[in-house]
């Protein structure tokens, strides 16, 4: 059963309705941790644009948790693609494990990602990703690899299973709760504040990732405010103006939490 009622629903859809783009493909869920929520397209397979580095981030952090991987040890930066400082200033540099999924997470860093998804391996990360019961989040190709694209190896997700992820990370069941908190931690020093948390009120943290492609703009996150944290998941295809879309979706995601946390 929903934490929300049908009126709180049908009141964001009626937002949505009146303050965002008609053209707009929109998906949307919020629950508080650990609970049922609402939404709109929730389980609308999407591609996952930077979302799939929270699940490169999670295998990482459970292959430290079981002694397989040291986030001391340095690998060398090549074969790097554009999406992040790595790109420029990084190349040939000798650089600690954990620092290559800092960037990832927070500049979304694309070299940092490939160079750790050729590490843990495309499977080991998906078999982690499916042990928590989600089968629509899937690694299928490396950051900036069009041609896999082109042949229909996209990495896709939901609204729903990265809010599911980003709930256990919350209670400390992903990984573990140190780990999970060290995670939470990377995720709140996130660079891009256009939608997650532009509108919201500064004094909350906000732990979140985006996710960007040509028309495409996500961005999934724990809102930590008032009394219980709040899971939002916004992903938008068909986004033709991004400065407007990302403008309308922060109001909105503001209005939502106003009106899903009244009372609390």
């Amino acid at each position: 059963m929903s934490a929300y009622t049908e009126e709180q629903k049908k009141t964001l859809e009626e937002y949505i309705k009146n303050n965002v783009e008609a053209g707009l493909e929109l998906s949307w869920y919020f629950a508080p941790v650990g609970e049922a929520g609402c939404g709109g397209k929730e389980d609308v397979l999407m591609p996952a644009a930077s979302l799939i580095k929270i699940a490169v981030m999670i295998e990482a952090f459970r292959r430290k948790k079981e002694g397989t991987l040291d986030f001391s040890e340095c690998l060398t930066v090549n074969d790097v693609v554009e999406g992040g400082s790595f790109y420029i200033k990084r190349r040939d540099d000798s650089v600690p494990i954990y620092e290559l999924i800092f960037h990832m997470i927070t500049e979304s860093d694309n070299t940092c990602t490939n160079m750790l998804i050729r590490s843990l391996g495309v499977e080991r990360i998906n078999e982690t990703v499916r042990s928590f019961g989600l089968v629509k989040t899937k690694l299928r190709r490396h950051m900036m690899d069009f041609e896999a694209t082109r042949r229909g190896e996209e990495n896709t997700t939901t609204m729903r299973e990265t809010s599911e992820l980003l709930s256990l990370l919350a209670q400390g069941r992903c990984v573990g709760p140190t780990e999970d908190r060290a995670m939470i931690e990377i995720l709140a020093a996130q660079e891009d504040n256009c939608l997650l948390p532009a509108q919201l009120p500064h004094n909350l943290t906000v732990a979140h990732k985006t996710g960007q492609l040509e028309g495409l703009f996500h961005d999934c996150g724990i809102i930590y405010g008032r009394k219980k944290p709040l899971i939002c998941a916004i992903g938008a295809r068909n986004v033709t103006a991004e400065s407007r879309t990302v403008w309308e979706l922060a109001y909105f995601v503001r209005y939502a939490y106003d009106v899903l946390t009244a009372g609390t």
